[in-house]
C-alpha cells in the first residue's frame, strides 16, 4: 500500500467538480480503514473566492488512486 503525500490533481478536480467551488485546503487524521481508505476533509470556496462554501469528505482508496470519491 502507498503512502498518502497529499491529493492528486485528478482528485481534486472530482472535487470542483462536484461542489462547483474550488479546493482550498484539506485535512486527514492519516488513519486508513482495513481496506486502505482514507479520510481527507476539504475546504471548498465559491470561485471568486469570497464566501466558503462547504467542506466535503474525500474517501482517497491508497491501493488505487482512480477510485477515490466524495460524500458529503
Amino acid at each position: 500500500m502507498r503512502k498518502f503525500e497529499g491529493l492528486l490533481k485528478s482528485e481534486i478536480k472530482k472535487i470542483e467538480k462536484t461542489t462547483g467551488g474550488k479546493c482550498t485546503g484539506y485535512y486527514t487524521n492519516n488513519l486508513i480503514d482495513s481496506i486502505g481508505f482514507l479520510s481527507v476533509e476539504c475546504e471548498i470556496m465559491n470561485n471568486d473566492m469570497t464566501e466558503r462554501l462547504e467542506d466535503i469528505n474525500l474517501n482517497v482508496c491508497l491501493n488505487d488512486r482512480r477510485m477515490s470519491f466524495t460524500s458529503k
